[in-house]
């Protein structure tokens, strides 16, 4: 069979020649799950953000006591409101997700939360042997 023509699968040499505006990049697609934000009056909103994130936006670390303060209630205890929004986004990867999660607010907070932080352990725990005898 003879050759019929260029494709967008021929050789780098020929799609220069023939489709020079073609560029053969390669990109990571990075899923990102927003659960809250801080108001720039430091207001801490735990859920869906109510303005989409413009392409290129600036994303910063938070260090430990941002967290901390966006994890905590007003009497000092633990809030995780995106618990669910995790669970439902997130599919097979939200019980580690979670847990790693609880990992650093378990060092943050203490005492103060280790009630509350046992029980979603245990959850999740569960959680991922059900999820693992259904595969």
């Amino acid at each position: 069979m003879e050759d019929l023509g260029p494709r967008l699968s021929s050789s780098a040499d020929m799609n220069q020649v023939f489709s020079p505006d073609l560029v053969d990049e390669q990109g990571v697609l990075i899923g990102i799950l927003m659960v809250g934000w801080i108001d720039p009056g430091s207001a801490i909103h735990q859920g869906v953000p109510r303005e989409v994130i413009a392409v290129n936006s600036e994303i910063v670390l938070m260090n430990d006591e941002e967290v901390r303060r966006f994890h905590a209630e007003k009497d000092e205890r633990i809030a995780l409101h995106y618990y669910s929004q995790v669970i439902t986004h997130a599919r097979q990867f939200a019980p580690q997700l979670l847990l790693a999660v609880l990992d650093q607010l378990e060092e943050l907070f203490g005492d103060k939360s280790k009630s509350e932080i046992a029980v979603l352990r245990r959850t999740l725990n569960w959680q991922q042997v059900f999820q693992n005898k259904s595969l």
